[in-house]
């Protein structure tokens, strides 16, 4: 992982042991969030299943000092979106029964962290509101990648569909008034409005 300088052209390494991906500005740009196989656990031939172990870490971003490591549990993690106040992060983890489940990890305190979704469906690609007091992300529970909207922090056990015809990769607008989704080849956006109530708007290229 690198950054590049626009103003200098000047470009700094971030990330040089193993394999770094993912990387995510935290919100006051002082730290990179990345995923990382480092920890690879040891197989019996010698060489390290990158595959399995992989967790989240972050690094200063002037690439000083060494990388935190931020998850360390049973399964594959890796980074999604920081929570608009900066509190929280966003990551996901592969569990070998209900896949691609979303769980939450405090920046401060004790860092415990806890699960925000967990189905048998596959979910990822989160977005947060502008407010943070909603939450989008896709699951599979239809049978394709949709995109849905729940409360937040409340776990999701209440949710509202956005997309139509299918929908992953979403990026809320600042203001909150817009979620942008892409359906397959097509951008696509929806207006929302999170000041009371949600409200959803019909879908348009």
């Amino acid at each position: 992982i690198w950054t590049y300088d626009i103003t200098s052209d000047e470009m700094v390494q971030i990330t040089f042991q193993d394999s770094n991906r993912f990387p995510l500005w935290s919100p006051d740009g002082k730290r990179m969030v990345f995923g990382s196989n480092r920890i690879g656990a040891m197989t019996s031939s010698g060489r390290a299943a990158f595959f399995d172990k992989h967790e989240v870490f972050w690094k200063s971003t002037d690439g000083s000092g060494e990388a935190d490591q931020l998850t360390d549990q049973n399964h594959r993690h890796g980074p999604q979106t920081f929570s608009p106040d900066g509190t929280l992060l966003s990551f996901y983890e592969i569990h070998p029964t209900t896949g691609r489940d979303i769980w939450m990890l405090p920046i401060k305190g004790d860092r415990k962290p806890w699960v925000y979704l967990n189905t048998p469906y596959p979910e990822g690609g989160v977005a947060f509101s502008a407010d943070g007091r909603w939450f989008a992300y896709t699951s599979r529970i239809s049978g394709r990648y949709e995109v849905y909207i729940s409360p937040f922090p409340h776990r999701a056990t209440a949710r509202s569909r956005v997309s139509t015809n299918g929908g992953t990769e979403m990026r809320w607008a600042r203001n909150g008034r817009e979620l942008f989704y892409r359906e397959g080849d097509k951008r696509m956006v929806v207006q929302t409005s999170t000041d009371q109530l949600l409200i959803i708007g019909k879908p348009r290229v």
